[in-house]
């Protein structure tokens, strides 16, 4: 038996084996002595799968691994997986792809990340390639298992370990490493050290021309392990006439070749000069060398066809990566980048970091380049040739209306007329966005910060009635109209044009001269310096230079007789004495956006106050001003600046404004260091600004009010943030709020939440309100001191906190900005928490025999593949926390694999799973129903197909018709009036393919039997808020985009409901779930249905204030998950939001991100005709504020408007009445009146809420002696 000579397997195995005749002689001994060693032996020497070539390149195109069959016969893959253990995870928390087919001996099985690889490797003729996607995303500092059941037998890297790997030039990081032809056997040793030159041959970065092909020797006598040939250039498409160099790493060897398919080793040519390539041609190639032989290559080449010259139009409509060649004039360049458009259509050209000459504003070009999609803006990048036809061509722009943008304008210059101006940012010259409308469309005008000239925004403001002439971009969903130069924006011609400096304002050298100038011919230009407004009667501009010696504010107006006077504009100079230093605060100014943005500033003074690792630093003025509008901190980026805190330092560099986060955020000032110059060691730092008490209160209310045109740190706290940014700050007393585990981020409030005491919620977490989101949160990033790890979770697992706990001491750090919201970035280790006391909940409600108890919970992404530990505590939560409901709505449930992204869209294991551990525990047993959605058409995590469902105990429940399920597609319908009607499918989907649901959960509704009384119930899980502006971002007010969606679906279910109720207006209906909405919002009031058509009541609502929350997000306690009912079940029914997850970490038994709602009810007989009388419209008018807030001491007073639409008059009578805990009647009021038919009128009663009173019941009948009910009971409850 031969072993291979890997010198990394066990010696002691390898002496073992080489003795085996002697040991099988002594099998007892052996057995008894060496025990489980000679299973991992025999494990080793089993000639199996191995891993032949590992290609670690640029992205995912040039990721891949190929697979070599050595077993010595075919072998079936279902029994073989390849494991992924990144970021040094073990083996048990690795990424796994599950192999499956048959791979004949010999032959080899390539696994790519994606589709443009398999493409690419397809087209040079290697077949057996498969999409591993996310299990083989690796990096070079991954480690690779390959297994066959549950035993190892190859690998590349060390488990547990997160290292690149190398030895010399040989690394796995930026290389493409293929086996040795020697090896014959995997590496079975997953914990040892790696060394990847023992065993692998490193070929350059992105070189795939391997893949495909493996072969061994297993005589291992006539291998030479380097001499494998490489070609140049690449193989693939090639110029007929291409030169094919052929070469090998190692001296002295000769190539062979043969251009027919046939083996070189016995029938190849010796190669000596270049091949010429006439004709499609497949080069094998061998190098041999002292009569050994290396590996066989092989290259294809096909011989490029001329490309066609095609219009853009149809060029645009090519396949992603297809090369096309195109002409046209180009109409704007963006830095090295244009657009390009001719009589059909315009494109993006992205030349990248190339520098093209012919890129110039009227010169029409032919080009070749490659069709690519960059963030839905269709584009040509690898730009391979430029030919230029013509020079100084007119363009001109096509006349548009704002609401014709779309796809087919994409990238054309266009002239829109007649648009305002809504939300101009001040003092801003590149890089930022104009909002405008025309009508009712709304546009966006990009500066980008790569144009040739400034566009100064103070040129106009909001209002200005202007005509635009820009080319139309698209970045992800938004349209925008690319403006190139100030002359894109037309505006009044009867207006003159605004005054000019010479200078652009910000810091300037002292004699400065300052020259005043205005486009309109014969205007006349009046200033002042005082700060004082000009006006016709300040001084005139007599056209000599302004000579600034100190700092100065010039506003200047330009007048014209017959024409409008131009804006006044403003230029700020910061005058520096020779040698003085920039103060940091000269560079914040009183704005979001530096005054010296794109300025280079030297010499900038202040000491270190934190490292941010290799890369930057925070550094604070130490003698700053009294101005609390301007910061006196700034961010520092330089790499290996090599200072510590305490260091006074002496900075160069340009200022920047970097979108740390996602688009749409803030910006964060900077300096981008060209030098870092070290004054002095161990300095004093600055002392931290409190925010709190007994320094900077932040407001409470109020994050913007007036969209930026004014900076007020006193009242926005958008403004109050950005006046501390970067500097240190102090919270004392800090009251945790928040927690993202994930993220490394809590949130807090200072004082111990004393200024938001009226905003508290049961556990001291804090409550969003439809005006209030709390902007006095402060999120504690652990970006200097990190708090979590690489796997997303705390790195001292005892380190357990929740909502409501506290931090001894107080928290000090640098103010910073991040993906959407101001956080403070801790410099030093957090305090000990002080347990706030909050305790996971058991739901107070009771369960009752006569009584239906239904729930909604949100499980997050759960399948059978879910971690077992959460597995159970999900069921737990439902048998112990929920005490059982009869009816769980399910959200978020996964099909039977998972996230891993495959056809199976069957969920059946996944509620197996978790119905057999809620038996398992000690709960009843459970069915469950849902309908399996279409393929990766419902949105979430892509194959992860999660749906809504439903689990119902089958003790006491029952589904109505059972077995008559919908299809994914299908609409189901109401069938039967009045008792009679039922769903056409039980459960079936509520209009699936309606354009409201796209690419969205459908809702699911399923009509229960209990007790003999039905009810519909309808699980939802509506779009998602992805896409909304941030609370604190750079839209203000933020736009909620994603709300949208949500009002089409909640428009489709308040229909749906309505038929229920046309059919039977006696029906018990619930409508729950995930809604991604709060209880106040107008996706709620959607579903309850408005006016005269509400047929519906958000049990939410009749929860006391400090109790409405499921969800907590960045510290912000607030309802997603609602539970509605038909009007007549409000009485009947109690709810409770059982809160045992959105405030907690895993630690303390958080398993999802979202708390159950929990509700119970008696059920009303819908055969009953005399309950109710629908004669009568009610329409509450008293606003539902004022309702929530009735309180004892107080008055109560209703107003209602009814319509009588029946055929004769009726008698109604209004009644509040209060009554106590215990049900029992305090006191009423009435007011009667009589309706003729037809006829509608306002009714008013009134009462004192008196000690004692709990809730108050609004009774329409038709008399106090007769007492039948007209409308169905309103029920209010008193404020606490």
């Amino acid at each position: 038996m031969y072993l291979s000579n890997t010198t990394r397997k066990n010696s002691f195995i390898k002496k073992t084996f080489k003795n085996l005749s002697i040991i099988l002689c002594f099998s007892i001994i052996f057995n008894y002595f060496i025990g489980l060693t000679s299973i991992q032996a025999t494990e080793t020497v089993s000639k199996d799968l191995i891993i032949s070539e590992y290609v670690e390149g640029s992205g995912n195109d040039y990721k891949a691994i190929e697979l070599y069959n050595n077993s010595g016969h075919d072998v079936d893959l279902s029994n073989y997986s390849l494991i992924n253990c990144f970021n040094g995870n073990q083996l048990n928390e690795g990424s796994v792809l599950k192999l499956n087919g048959n791979l004949k001996y010999k032959d080899t099985l390539v696994i790519v990340v994606n589709k443009n690889l398999k493409s690419k490797l397809e087209n040079l003729g290697v077949n057996n390639v498969i999409i591993g996607y996310n299990a083989i995303n690796f990096n070079g500092d991954d480690a690779l298992v390959l297994k066959k059941g549950n035993t190892i037998i190859d690998s590349i890297g060390k488990v547990g370990e997160r290292k690149v790997w190398s030895s010399g030039s040989i690394s796995t990081k930026d290389h493409t490493l293929i086996r040795k032809s020697s090896v014959l056997y995997g590496d079975t040793i997953i914990n040892d050290n790696f060394d990847p030159s023992i065993e692998w041959i490193s070929f350059p970065k992105n070189d795939i021309t391997h893949l495909g092909y493996h072969e061994i020797d297993s005589s291992s006598e006539n291998i030479q392990n380097s001499a494998i040939v490489n070609a140049t250039p690449a193989p693939g498409e090639v110029e007929k006439g291409t030169k094919i160099t052929l070469s090998t790493s190692t001296t002295g060897s000769s190539i062979y070749f043969t251009l027919n398919g046939e083996d070189p080793i016995s029938n190849g040519l010796l190669y000596t000069n270049p091949i010429e390539i006439n004709e499609d041609k497949t080069i094998t190639a061998v190098a041999k060398k002292d009569e050994k032989y290396g590996k066989k290559s092989s290259f294809k080449y096909t011989i490029k066809k001329p490309l066609k010259l095609i219009s853009i139009k149809s060029a645009r409509q090519k396949n992603k990566g297809e090369k096309v060649l195109i002409e046209g004039v180009i109409t704007g360049k963006i830095g090295n980048n244009a657009y390009i458009q001719d009589n059909t259509a315009g494109i993006y050209l992205y030349a990248g970091s190339n520098i093209q000459k012919d890129f110039v504003v009227g010169n029409k070009v032919s080009i070749v380049g490659e069709i690519d999609d960059w963030n839905n803006l269709k584009q040509l990048k690898n730009i391979e040739c430029i030919k230029l036809i013509s020079t100084g061509n007119t363009l001109i722009p096509k006349k548009i209306n704002a609401s014709d943008i779309g796809e087919d304008l994409e990238s054309q210059l266009v002239k829109i007329s007649n648009i305002e101006l809504t939300e101009v940012p001040a003092d801003s010259y590149k890089g930022y966005t104009i909002k405008a409308k025309q009508g009712e469309t709304q546009l966006q005008l990009r500066v980008d910060s790569h144009i040739a000239e400034d566009i100064d925004s103070n040129n106009y403001k909001n209002g200005f009635i202007v005509d635009i002439i820009g080319i139309i971009g698209q970045y992800k969903s938004n349209y925008q109209i690319m403006l190139r130069n100030k002359h894109d924006i037309i505006t009044n011609s009867s207006r003159v044009k605004p005054v000019e400096s010479s200078v652009r304002p910000g810091i300037i050298k002292k004699g400065t001269k300052i020259t005043l100038y205005t486009e309109t011919i014969g205007a006349k230009i009046y200033y002042t310096l005082d700060g004082s407004k000009p006006t016709c009667k300040s001084i005139l501009y007599n056209g000599q230079a302004i000579i600034l010696n100190k700092n100065s504010t010039i506003k200047a107006i330009a007048i014209k007789e017959n024409m409008l006077d131009s804006l006044v504009k403003t230029f700020n100079f910061i005058v520096r004495e020779p040698g003085e230093a920039t103060r940091i605060r000269y560079i914040q100014g009183q704005s979001h956006i530096s005054p010296l943005i794109n300025t280079t500033v030297d010499e900038v003074m202040g000491i270190v106050t934190a490292v941010e690792g290799t890369k930057a630093f925070y550094m604070q003025d130490p003698n700053p001003d009294n101005d609390i509008k301007t910061s006196e901190g700034i961010y520092v980026y330089k790499y290996k600046s090599g200072v510590k805190v305490g260091d006074l330092v002496k900075v160069t560099g340009t200022v920047k404004e970097i979108v740390n986060g996602f688009e749409g955020g803030l910006t964060t000032t900077e300096i981008a260091a060209t030098n870092v110059s070290i004054e002095s060691h161990n300095n004093p730092l600055p002392k931290p600004v409190i925010v709190g008490i007994g320094g900077r209160i932040p407001p409470t209310q109020i994050i913007d009010n007036d969209s930026f045109n004014k900076f007020d740190p006193d009242e926005d706290a958008i403004d109050f943030y950005e006046s501390l940014e970067g500097m240190l700050v102090e919270i004392n007393n800090p009251l945790i709020v928040g927690i993202s585990e994930k993220y490394g981020e809590i949130t807090v409030v200072g004082d111990d939440g004393q200024n938001s005491v009226n905003k508290k919620s049961i556990h001291n977490g804090l409550v969003i309100s439809k005006d209030n989101f709390n902007p006095e949160r402060i999120t504690i990033d652990d970006v200097l001191v990190p708090l979590s790890n690489r796997s997303k979770k705390f790195i001292n697992p005892n380190f357990k906190v929740k909502v409501g706990d506290k931090f001894a001491n107080s928290v000090i750090g640098v103010m910073s900005y991040g993906y959407g919201k101001y956080t403070l970035l801790n410099t030093e280790a957090l305090p000990k928490i002080i347990d706030g006391g909050a305790k996971r909940e058991i739901t107070k409600i009771v369960p009752n025999e006569d009584k239906l108890t239904i729930a909604s919970y949100n499980i997050e992404n759960f399948s059978s593949k879910t971690d077992p530990k959460r597995i159970t505590g999900i069921a737990k939560s439902i048998i112990n926390n929920l005490k059982a409901p009869d009816i769980v709505s399910l959200i978020e449930i996964q099909d039977n694999d998972g996230s891993k992204n495959t056809s199976i869209v069957d969920a059946s294991q996944t509620y197996k799973k978790l119905i057999d551990t809620i038996i398992d525990n000690g709960g009843p047993k459970y069915k469950f129903t849902d309908i399996n959605p279409v393929d990766d058409k419902d949105g979430g995590i892509p194959g992860g197909n999660i749906r809504v469902g439903f689990i119902y105990r089958s003790d006491r429940v029952s589904l109505v018709n059972d077995g008559k399920k919908g299809d994914p597609t299908e609409s189901v319908k109401i069938v039967g009036k009045n008792a009679t009607a039922h769903l056409s499918v039980n459960p079936g989907r509520i209009a699936p393919t309606n354009e409201a649901f796209e690419h969205s959960r459908k809702s699911l509704v399923a009509e229960f039997n209990f007790k003999g009384q039905k009810v519909f119930i309808i699980g939802n899980h509506l779009c998602s808020k992805r896409g909304d502006d941030g609370l604190f971002g750079s839209h203000q007010p933020p736009k909620r985009n994603s709300e949208i969606q949500r009002h089409k679906q909640a428009t489709v279910i308040n229909n749906f409901v309505d038929q229920i109720f046309k059919a039977n207006p006696n029906a018990n209906v619930v409508v729950l779930g995930d809604l991604n909405d709060f209880n106040f919002s107008e996706t709620v009031s959607i579903l309850k249905g408005k006016g005269n058509n509400n047929v519906l009541t958000n049990m939410i609502d009749k929860l006391p204030k400090n109790e409405r929350f499921s969800y907590v997000h960045e510290g912000n306690s607030q309802v997603l998950d609602n539970i509605l009912v038909s009007n007549h079940l409000v009485d009947s029914t109690t709810i409770d939001i059982v809160n045992i997850n959105s405030e907690f970490i895993d630690a303390c038994g958080r398993v999802s991100d979202h708390d159950p709602v929990l509700i119970q009810m008696k059920l009303q007989n819908q055969n009953s005709d005399t309950n109710v009388n629908n004669d009568i419209i009610l329409d509450i008018l008293t606003p539902q504020e004022n309702l929530d807030n009735i309180k004892v001491g107080g008055d109560a007073k209703i107003t209602i408007r009814a319509k009588n639409i029946s055929q004769s008059t009726k008698d109604i009578t209004l009644i509040i009445a209060l009554y106590d805990k215990n049900n029992s009647m305090l006191n009423y009021s009435a007011t009667k009146i009589s309706l003729k038919a037809g006829e509608s009128s306002d009714m008013t009663s009134s009462m004192k809420v008196i000690a004692g009173g709990s809730k108050i019941k609004c009774m329409i009948w038709d008399s106090l002696e007769k007492m039948s009910p007209l409308r169905h009971n309103k029920i209010l409850y008193i404020a606490p």
